[in-house]
């Protein structure tokens, strides 16, 4: 691993906390956070944690008293509804 990279930048860009419906979020582990934090009504506390962050954090208000916060977009592989190729539909 080069110095300066996170941990996982693959994985990174996939994984998203959902936290949409609450008003405060505290974190509070001492582990990286790997992938997007998404509490766009919360004020976000990471004081309690001074580890990275590898991701990006959609908040109300975002707090930190440590670590640093490596930007990676969230980037959803999900994929539509269409039948898959070759395979007959139902009836």
């Amino acid at each position: 691993m080069e110095p300066g990279r996170h941990r996982l930048p693959e994985l990174s860009v996939h994984l998203i906390y959902n936290s949409y419906n609450t008003t405060q979020l505290n974190i509070v582990s001492g582990n990286a956070i790997e992938g997007t934090v998404f509490a766009p009504f919360a004020n976000v506390d990471k004081s309690g944690n001074q580890s990275n962050l590898e991701g990006q954090v959609i908040a109300k208000s975002f707090t930190h008293s440590g670590g640093e916060v490596h930007y990676a977009v969230f980037t959803p592989s999900v994929t539509g509804c269409a039948q898959p190729v070759g395979v007959a539909p139902d009836s």
